[in-house]
């Protein structure tokens, strides 16, 4: 595998993994996205300098083309002229100081404080996408020294994050206007461990932090089933369709995710392993890969659990109505609480938005 390395492969990956994992499918979905992302033009200032290059894209032939260079200072006629072109885009490699630019020149309304977690859930997915490639490369790559160094930086814009979604009266607003057509649940990780972590904040109700580290990566080990079983957990539906042989693999895909987490050695607290085991357990103790009793389950991996559940049944609505979270989410909740089972009531009570 070093002698991959060597003669120029950019990542090594196991014949079985090949023929039976998703791993391949994942890899090439992400280098088949667009290196581009998003931003607009309302986090620009008039009379500042980027450092930067802003890109437009072409409505007839979809071709990206500069719209402002880097090192460039931002004029009133400038700005005029990007926000009549409508949306803007930035290289991903470049959303670092992208965010740079967002916190020297910190907008605290409601709104700009929304864009600046935006911008934050935006540099936090990229790099997610970044550590879990490193997690599958079976390169020798034995110090995992940029590994440790993307995780170091995932923390930092988590614990950011954390901070300024405190100061945001609709957080929701933010999840709502990420992509729903991703590759399966290990993608979302990021939007449901914040929405997790937003309600944690709003409740009081778990720690915030434990949360999203841990929705972060409760689901890698969903990498290592064939396409077809991932293919059936788009919808509560489609998972009822799972083999014997699927539902298994997929029952203990908690338990693969921290074995990658821990085969790689990356340091985590003996309370964020148990919750990454235990985002799955349900308090009708029909959930898994243990089935404990409900009152052995941490109540992070309660929280992740019933957002996942909330992600999932938006992502479906999301393409027949354009349902919002917060629709979804008390649509969730009264199903749940009319008739309890993978939650208990005293939980469901727990997080109740009203009064909050």
């Amino acid at each position: 595998m070093d002698f991959v390395k060597k003669s120029g492969g950019n990542f090594v990956i196991l014949s079985f993994d090949l023929l039976n994992s998703s791993q391949i499918e994942y890899i090439l979905s992400q280098v088949g996205k667009e290196s581009f992302v998003l931003v607009g033009a309302e986090n620009l200032k008039v009379g500042t300098r980027v450092n930067f290059t802003l890109y437009t894209k072409l409505t007839l032939n979809n071709k990206v083309v500069p719209i402002l260079q880097s090192g460039t200072e931002i004029s009133q006629s400038r700005m005029e002229k990007m926000k009549s072109v409508g949306d803007l885009h930035i290289r991903k490699g470049e959303i670092d100081l992208f965010s740079k630019y967002i916190n020297e020149h910190l907008d605290i309304s409601e709104e700009g404080l929304s864009r600046r977690c935006r911008v934050q859930l935006q540099s936090v997915s990229i790099l997610h996408v970044n550590l879990v490639l490193l997690l599958l490369d079976q390169g020798e790559q034995g110090s995992f020294e940029q590994g440790r160094e993307l995780l170091k930086k995932i923390y930092e814009l988590c614990d950011q994050l954390l901070r300024d979604l405190q100061l945001v009266s609709r957080p929701w607003e933010i999840f709502d206007q990420a992509d729903p057509e991703v590759f399966g649940q290990v993608d979302r990780s990021v939007v449901i461990a914040c929405l997790a972590a937003a309600t944690s904040l709003r409740t009081g109700v778990g720690v915030p932090r434990e949360i999203l580290l841990a929705g972060l990566f409760c689901d890698l080990g969903l990498l290592q089933l064939s396409p077809k079983c991932l293919g059936h957990l788009n919808s509560r539906l489609e998972r009822a369709k799972l083999d014997a042989e699927d539902l298994l693999m997929y029952k203990n895909h908690p338990v693969i995710s921290l074995r990658i987490l821990l085969e790689r050695k990356i340091q985590m607290s003996e309370r964020l392993k148990e919750i990454i085991l235990c985002t799955h357990e349900q308090a009708d103790r029909q959930g898994f890969p243990n089935a404990i009793a409900p009152e052995k389950i941490p109540v992070e991996s309660t929280i992740i659990l019933f957002h996942e559940v909330v992600d999932l049944e938006w992502r479906v609505s999301h393409g027949q109505n354009k349902t919002s979270f917060p629709e979804v989410w008390q649509d969730v909740y009264k199903r749940e609480h009319e008739s309890p089972e993978a939650f208990t009531l005293s939980f469901l009570e727990r997080i109740s938005w009203e009064n909050k």
